[in-house]
This record gives C-alpha cells, structure tokens and sequence, in this order.
C-alpha cells in the first residue's frame, strides 16, 4: 500500500474514533488508567529517515490526534502516551506504520507493575516465522519471571504472517517490582537494539496485550496456477528409479542461504530463491534476483506481514508500474527488510516460462514420491512449514518435533525451500532463509511429515530449449566509443532481447534494458543497438545478451569484456577545429572556417594524420571534397609514418576514390605496393561534391563506404594498428583536397545492415595514382 495513502486511511481512521463514542472506546478509556508508556524506535532504512523528515509535520499531526507526543531525532522517533494499553497498540503498529516498524529488529521491553505480586499475562505480536520471538529475562533483584512454556498462535494464514505470544509472568519472591523482556533471535551474533519499549502500570492488570490492534487480512485462497497445461512430475518420472538421496547443492545450483532478517518475507525468499536455481540449472548463470521487488511491488498487499507463492509476478502478472512480468535483480532493488515502496519501472532480465502447484493446491501438502519426483526434474521446489519456538531453535539433527498444531493452528506459516532428500534418514533437507547461523549452516534435516512440511509445494521452469545464448561480436577490448553500439547473432525465434552492461568497479548495471527485434536484419542475420548511456573513459566493463520469446527469458551469453576509450570528432571549422591533426610531407594544409584543405604538390602525394595516434579496430569516416576530375584522394588506415620519395606513406591502407567515378583499395609494405582492390566503377560517387568516404577495419576485415554504399570488403592481416589520415596526390595540373569533418569511433563490422554494391567494372591496369591519364 502506498504509504502516502495509509496515511490518510489512518488519518480517517483515528478522526472517526474520536468523534464516534463506543462501547469499544470506552473500554480502551478504562484500560488507560494507571498506564503510562515510553518507546523509541530507530529508523535503520534511509528511505525511512527521508520519509520521516519530508513528512514531520504529518507524523506530529497525526501522532497528536491519539493522544500521542512524538518527537524525530537523530534518525529516532520517539512516542509518549498515557491513555492506556489501547492506545499504545495503535500507535505501534497502525498509527507509526508509515514511518517506522516496531517489530523491525530487537526490541527491549521494561513492564513495571503494581508492587502486589499477582501473576500476569503477555499477549506479545512477533513474527515467529522470520525467527524472532521474545524472552524473559533473569536478572538479579526483578521480581518477574516465566512461569510455563509459551503459546504461539498464528493471527492469520499466510506465510510470514504474525503471531501473538502469550507468556505467563509469576513474582518469584522479592524485589523490584518489574519484568524485562527482549524480542530477539535465539540463534546468530547479537544484535542491536532496534527499539526500546517502557511501560508503567499502576493499576491492577492481569491480562496484557501489546498487539496489532487491527491486523491486516491476507487473502488466505490459494494463488492459482497458470492456466496452460504443464508435465505432472509423477507422471514424468513414473518409470523411473528415484535415488535414495539426492542435494541439488553438489550441482552448484543452489546460493547461499540467505536473510529475511525480521520482515516476514519467507514467501519472497521461497519464491525467488527456486527461480535462481531453475534458471541455473538451465544453464543461465547462478544469479541474484530481488526479493524486495516482490515485497514492495506486489499488487496484494504482501509485506513484511506475510504473503503466499509469489511466483505470477515472474510469469505472467504485473507488478505496480511495471509493463512487462519478471524478475529483477537484487543490485536493481536491494532487500532492505521493510515494506518499502514501488516507483520505478524495471527491466525484468528474466522470466519464468512456467510454474504449478505438486498438489494443485497453496494448502495441500504433497505425498513424498510427489514431492521427490518435483525434486529431482525441476530442481529446489517451495514448501510450507510451521516454524515454532523448537524450528526457531533447531541446531542440528533430524529435526521431528510435530509443532503445527501447538504453534500454527494445524497449518503452516513459514514458505521454504527443498534441495534434496536421504531416504536412509527419512528427511528432507531443508533451505531456510534465516541466514548462515541457523540450524546446519541455514539448512536443516526435517523428518518427512514433521509440521506439514510440503505444504503448497511449487516448482517452476526457466528458459525453453530453443533459445539459445546469442552470440556476441562487438565491443570487446578497447572501443573507441563512450557511448558503444552492442551487436549480436540473430536469434531467429527471439521477439525481443535482454541487453545488461556491467560496470565491474562500481557492480552496477548502467545499461539494462529489453530490445525489440526491430534492431535486427534477417538479410545479416545481426542484431546491433546503441543504448544512450555514456560510460566512464577506460572503465572496466562487460555486457551480455539473452533472447525472448513468448516462452520466456533464455540464457544470457558469457559476460565480454571491453573498455571504453576516446575516438575523435574533427569539425574543421577554423584552426581549433583541426587541432590533433599533423601535416604529413608533402603541400601546406590549412584551414577555413569551414574545412580542412590542401592544394598539394606538384607529382607528389600530400597526406595529414590524426595526432599520431594508434588505432586498433574502428570505423573512420570524413567528408571530403577532390576537385581534381584528374587525380585520387582518399583515406588512410593503420598507417606507420615513413614516406617515400614522393611522400607517399611506406606502410599504410590507403582507400582512393576520384570524380571519374572509379575506387580502389592499396596495401603498401615498405613501400610496395598491392591492389586489394584495383579501380574499379561506382555510381556511388558525387563528381565534384563532397562524398563521405567511411572504413570500418575490424581484425583482418576491411570495408570501404562511399556515401553510405559498401563498394568493396575484402581481409587482409598484415597491419593490426597504426594511425589514420586523409590524402590526396597532384600531377602536374591544378588540385584541391577539402576535408570538411573526420572522426572515428568503434567498429561498426557487425552493424545490422550494408550489403556489397553489384555491377561494378574493374580497371586492372591502372596505376595508384593514375585512375585517368593526366
């Protein structure tokens, strides 16, 4: 629920009681005698602190209207009271809810009573099922103490839903008249206090109730399966010998348990944790998917206070203000242990592609051949399980106490994992989500049919076997880009693609997004997209793609490497505009307002380059302007400086093109020089205009644009790198070479598009620099 709106609702809610007397207020005015009470509660989510310092005037405002004194300080809200044990209910758990959870970690209770002795007892909230519960302490000169084993019962049917503790308190002789309690878990390193609770009772009390006064309702039918037809395990595996023991863990499938801490959050944690391993087991990577997106982004209401199987918003539901189902990640929305809230819209990388209940059913629990045989072919499954004060205790064994009667009200209240089974033990082996202090390092050896363990058992697929991890060509390595174009095989049956860059220093995921086919060329069977995001100048970054379809996500291809380093943008519009460049031998260069020109020399070549810097793989382009009808100009690439005797660079490619409409491609080896592509005819070419003339060298590969039309691609090895330029050559009449912008940036090899112009005519015998005799 929008905490904006639960403001209102409580708002509306406390101005209602006010006005309207009951029988019920003046019950609440009765118990308020003789009750004074104190709490301080700290806000360990800074969200929770934002919220409370944009919203002061609203929490003061609506604390006042109970009857209640609040002060915010220091990242902690403070609550006075004295109108009884009512109203310290409502400002717990209703009124304060927005802004702060009083159960969201270890709180210290001091209760101190009439100096009469008479035994009393607690009726306590806590959410035994994230593994919290509360203790009586024994301490020296206090009066109080346990008297009797704790009862548990369950204030709804949910998984993670609260329950109220009765403990009965005795006067054990003398001393201080006072009990002191603490809500904490009996397993893992202390915590710190989250919140401190003192109470003063004057009055006679025997009964003593701190509990949500209006708990909330979860609706308690069963979440229904998907509607398409899916195998039965049991009919799937019927024919088949099952091992006496099995523990997906040795197929390094299953993450480390992990922690709901004390939100009752198990649902998310079972949900998202046989969705990691299905996808896994697949062959996607072993990932972190967010919990808190379910907690915070489910459209029912699911929270700290309990929810059920949440697997439709991996398959097929919405979550709030999202437009596409799925997973998210965890490094997109960390688990913070609260109820949180839902802002933005998410990239879902991943998508269940199907899910069921064993027994069709949240509130049935599975027969163990059921149970095995989901195991075994869809891997970790969910199950219900009453966690009572034994579970909460557990450390170690064959767990086989019976609690769900004693402590659930003969159902579950606590959704964990199954990984395995030893039919030699009879028990399952159990992932809960209480962390690594817990139990068998988070796991536990529960006996079958122990505390209706199996209850609401659910599996679920990932992936489909016809999509497969797309290929991925560029970038990789050094990309001359800030900003790179990401280009991969086509994978024919895909509608979309999940693209996620990664930036390995920081962990975060600056590019993660879905990508339509559109981007894609079934002529080139390639798919490239240039997401706008400027990454970091020589960053250490990584990116990968997986394929959609109706089915579902599939697996995401090996993480590529790259770096992103500068290219350059050249606009020659004055002298500033052509700084980097350096004249080569040959005729002066120099600038206008507008280009970057030379008139060459007399029956030499005359050629600039760009900083002299060194090039690997790129794509190079310039707009050029020859206005010779009689002599080649052109571009070079991977060029070393050292020149001939008429200025001609020794080892170079150099891409010639000239207004007779005639091409052609050289390699020269210290200074010998070889046709890859003799002179050849293009209707590409603009006679006497500007052309833009484009080389993309990737590897051995090389291309050769004119205006946008491929006019030749050939390989070639013998250079990797070097520098590039611009350079034209003169005879012996009048010419001019205008460049009126350059740049390069990364390959564009594997781009989604060009195909080889057609009907072009060789002219094998033609000199370099001769397309036309002078």
């Amino acid at each position: 629920m929008d905490r904006f709106l639960k403001i209102f609702m409580i708002a509306f809610l406390v101005a209602g009681l006010l006005a309207t007397p009951s029988a019920g207020a003046e019950f609440a005015q009765a118990q308020g005698a003789g009750v004074n009470w104190e709490v301080t509660i700290a806000m360990d989510d800074p969200d929770q602190v934002l919220f409370a310092q944009e919203t002061g005037a609203e929490l003061t405002k609506t604390m006042q209207a109970g009857g209640v004194t609040a002060n915010l300080s220091n990242d902690q809200l403070k609550l006075t009271g004295q109108q009884g044990f009512e109203q310290l209910r409502n400002a717990l758990f209703d009124t304060s809810a927005p802004w702060v959870d009083f159960l969201g970690g270890p709180v210290e209770l001091t209760l101190s009573l009439p100096d009469d002795g008479k035994p009393v007892t607690l009726h306590l909230e806590t959410r035994i099922a994230s593994g919290y519960r509360w203790e009586v302490l024994a301490a020296e000169g206090v009066r109080y103490a346990q008297g009797g084993e704790s009862v548990f019962g369950s204030r709804y049917r949910g998984y993670g839903a609260p329950a109220v503790q009765t403990i009965q308190l005795a006067a054990t002789g003398t001393g201080e008249s006072v009990a002191k309690l603490i809500y904490r878990r009996p397993f893992g390193p202390d915590e710190a206090a989250h919140a401190w609770l003192n109470i003063q009772v004057s009055a006679g009390y025997n009964q003593i109730e701190i509990s949500d006064p209006s708990p909330a309702v979860l609706d308690s039918e069963a979440t229904p399966p998907p509607a398409d037809t899916a195998p039965n395990p049991l009919e799937t595996l019927v024919d088949k010998a099952l091992p006496a023991s099995w523990d997906w863990r040795a197929a390094g499938i299953v993450p480390a348990p992990r922690d709901q801490r004390s939100c009752g959050s198990c649902w998310a944690f079972g949900t998202v944790g046989i969705m990691e391993s299905a996808i896994a087991k697949s062959g996607g990577p072993l990932t972190d998917i967010s919990e808190q997106f379910l907690i915070s982004c489910n459209t029912s209401g699911w929270g700290c206070g309990g929810g059920l199987t949440a697997h439709k918003w991996h398959y097929n539901t919405l979550a709030i203000n999202q437009i596409k189902a799925g997973a998210v990640l965890e490094s997109s929305k960390p688990y913070t242990a609260t109820n949180g809230s839902c802002t933005v819209t998410y990239n879902p990388p991943y998508r269940l592609s199907g899910w069921k209940f064993i027994s069709g059913s949240e509130w049935i629990v599975g027969s163990v051949e059921e149970i095995k045989n989901a195991i075994y072919t869809y891997g970790p499954i969910t199950a219900g399980v009453c966690a009572g004060p034994a579970f909460d205790a557990y450390t170690g064994g064959v767990f086989a106490t019976e609690e769900a009667e004693k402590a659930c009200d003969g159902y579950t209240n606590h959704q964990i994992i199954l990984v395995g089974w030893d039919d030699a033990t009879g028990s399952w082996i159990l992932r809960n989500s209480w962390g690594p202090y817990w139990g068998e390092d988070g796991y536990m050896r529960i006996a079958w049919d122990t505390s209706r363990v199996g209850e609401g058992t659910s599996w679920v697929t990932w992936g489909t076997a016809s999509l497969a991890a797309p290929t991925t060509y560029r970038p990789t390595g050094e990309t001359y880009s800030l900003r790179p174009m990401y280009a991969w095989a086509r994978v024919s049956s895909a509608t979309s693609y999940s693209l996620q860059v990664h930036d390995i220093a920081s962990d975060t995921y600056p590019v993660d997004t879905i990508v339509s086919d559109s981007v894609c060329s079934s002529a080139t069977k390639k798919c490239s997209y240039t997401p706008k995001v400027d990454l970091t100048l020589g960053g250490n970054y990584e990116w990968r793609v997986a394929s959609i379809d109706t089915s579902g996500t599939g697996p995401y291809s090996a993480f590529k490497p790259f770096t992103p380093l500068a290219g350059f943008r050249s606009s020659f519009n004055g002298a500033a505009g052509a700084a980097g460049w350096v004249k080569q031998p040959g005729g002066a260069w120099k600038s206008t307002t507008s280009t970057y020109y030379t008139t060459g020399a007399t029956k030499k070549y005359s050629s600039a380059s760009y900083d002299n810097q060194v090039f690997g793989n790129f794509t190079y382009e310039a707009r050029v302007k020859n206005s010779s009808m009689v002599y080649p100009a052109g571009l070079v690439a991977r060029g070393t400086p050292g020149f001939a005797k008429t200025n001609d660079w020794r080892n170079a490619y150099e891409f010639f093109y000239s207004n007779d409409g005639k091409f052609s491609v050289w390699r020269g080896v210290n200074g010998k020089w070889k046709a890859l592509k003799p002179w050849a005819s293009t209707s590409a070419i603009k006679p006497l205009k500007f052309n833009t003339l484009k080389v993309i060298a990737d590897g051995s590969q090389l291309l050769f644009y004119i205006n946008n039309t491929l006019v030749w691609k050939g390989r070639d090895a013998t250079f990797a790198s070097g520098q590039v330029g611009v350079i034209m050559y003169r005879g012996s009449l009048p010419a001019r070479f205008d460049v009126d912008w350059a740049r390069l940036g990364m390959s564009e090899l594997y781009k989604a598009s060009s195909s080889l112009e057609k009907g072009q005519v060789e002219y094998p015998n033609l000199q370099k620099n001769q397309p036309v005799i002078p």
